[in-house]
């Protein structure tokens, strides 16, 4: 607010608690009019370009998410989920034995 008050030449008083007008040097308004501008121009700039890039990486994490997902249901074995769900009482009562397994003397 109070570049922008510089900007128009005033000042604010605080003693009488008002602006009054004021006379400022050609650098000090030069210097004022600079960051003024760089602060109404450049900071929209920023902001934006920053929110862009937000939201492309959050969109980059959820994709990533749904691939994970998916890549992690269909690495699954589908078949043995299936015959769970729907044939339980063959899959309860099935035993299955891998390997050279000895259970006598040999």
């Amino acid at each position: 607010m109070s570049l922008w008050r510089l900007f128009r030449g005033k000042k604010f008083n605080p003693l009488r608690n008002r602006v009054d007008s004021a006379e400022y040097e050609s650098q000090q308004l030069l210097f004022g009019t600079l960051v003024f501008t760089i602060f109404v121009f450049l900071m929209p700039t920023v902001l934006t370009y920053y929110c862009v890039f937000a939201y492309l990486r959050i969109l980059r994490h959820i994709v990533t998410k749904i691939a994970r997902f998916f890549l992690k249901y269909c690495n699954n074995d589908c078949e043995l989920t299936v015959s769970a769900v729907f044939q339980q009482a063959e899959f309860l009562g099935r035993t299955v034995l891998c390997g050279n397994i000895n259970f006598g003397k040999d």
